[in-house]
Order: C-alpha cells, then sequence, then structure tokens
C-alpha cells in the first residue's frame, strides 16, 4: 500500500493487466477521474485506496469482487458510484465497512 500516496496525482487510468489496488495506493490525492474501462481483469480494491481525493462519479467494473473497507472514504464530492454487472451489495464476495464513504447514490447496473 501507500505506493503513491500524498503525491498531487488528478487522474488515473488502469490497464487490463491489473488485478488489484492495494491499500491505501492513492490515498490523499487530488483524483478528480479513475479510467477503469480497460480493468476487464481487476478483482480487488483494497482498503482506503481513494481515501480523501476529489472524486465526484465512480464506475466500477463488473470484474472486482472486492471492495475494501473506506475506499471511496473522504471524497466529500462523490456524488455517485456505478456498480456495474450487479444488481445487489450481496453479489460481491466481500464489500468493506464505510466503502462508499458518505456517498449514498449507489447504483446498481447489470
Amino acid at each position: 500500500g501507500y505506493a503513491f500516496e500524498h503525491n498531487q496525482i488528478s487522474e488515473v487510468t488502469f490497464r487490463s493487466k491489473i488485478e488489484e489496488i492495494n491499500g491505501a495506493a492513492f490515498r490523499s490525492n487530488q483524483i478528480t477521474r479513475i479510467d477503469f474501462s480497460k480493468s476487464n481483469n481487476l478483482k480487488k480494491i483494497d482498503s482506503s485506496a481513494f481515501y480523501n481525493n476529489s472524486l465526484t462519479n465512480i464506475e466500477i467494473p463488473s470484474s472486482v469482487t472486492t471492495i475494501g473497507n473506506n475506499v471511496f472514504d473522504n471524497n466529500t464530492g462523490l456524488e455517485s458510484i456505478t456498480i456495474n454487472g450487479k444488481s445487489k451489495s450481496s453479489e460481491f464476495d466481500k464489500l468493506g465497512t464505510n466503502w462508499n464513504g458518505t456517498c449514498t447514490n449507489i447504483i446498481y447496473s447489470k
């Protein structure tokens, strides 16, 4: 974890080979946009991976089966989280506590 913590990163694009984002990897940056559109092998987003950023909307790929605790917490402007390939939270292998921070607009898109 903590690989890119406390940098000035504002945008992240993940490619198809990534399978896991480690805990706190992008914590405390200024990320406004995450592109998971080519991340069809991503399985796990670990705890606090994007904690304390500036995200407004996020779209989770259908391949993700595990989301850790506090992943999107302290993104105070986060308006919506779209979960692709699932119709309810119980379809995850693990969905951590407070994973969505204060965002209550969770959209399941199957």
